[in-house]
């Protein structure tokens, strides 16, 4: 008999179960009536399309409005100003995009999610945060309390399919 340990494979859900993993927490969530922040993490903008375009088709059978957030520049990233004016969605839930473009130039705009994370809680919002490898990184480092306060990461590191490209 020998004393080596099992090495486990590394298994990784097939992208429809990682999909789905998201759509449940955003159900239970709109059940329970809840907040519900998630992060979605993504190596390709082929696989995140996808990713985004099924979470959405399952969403809007919940009767649920999905509202894209992009962050496209520096001078258009306070994302606390642009869902207080979208937060009376009702039956909404937000995909966030571009956090990158938040942080040129320094931390502040992760200093912002930083600070107002008690937000996205008291307003009850559903948000998905579609973020890069290099975006999450950034926000484990430069927001941590923010980072704490998700409730789900799922990682779309999946090569996109040949048809795709």
């Amino acid at each position: 008999m020998s004393n080596q340990p099992r090495v486990q494979p590394n298994t990784v859900e097939p992208f429809e179960d990682r999909v789905d993993f998201l759509f449940r927490e955003l159900e239970l969530s709109i059940k329970w009536q809840r907040p519900s922040i998630l992060f979605a993490i993504y190596s390709s903008e082929y696989v995140h399309s996808a990713a985004e375009a099924d979470l959405e088709i399952k969403l809007v059978k919940l009767d649920q409005k999905v509202v894209r957030i992009s962050i496209d520049n520096k001078d258009n990233a306070d994302l606390i100003v642009k869902l207080s004016e979208l937060a009376s969605v009702q039956n909404a839930v937000f995909f966030i995009n571009g956090l990158r473009w938040g942080g040129i130039n320094g931390a502040d705009f992760y200093i912002g999610l930083n600070n107002q994370r008690e937000f996205f809680v008291e307003k009850q919002l559903r948000l998905v945060f579609w973020l890069t490898e290099k975006e999450v990184v950034d926000l484990a480092n430069k927001a941590p309390d923010f980072w704490a306060f998700r409730h789900r990461v799922i990682e779309f590191a999946d090569s996109p399919k040949p048809e795709l490209i």
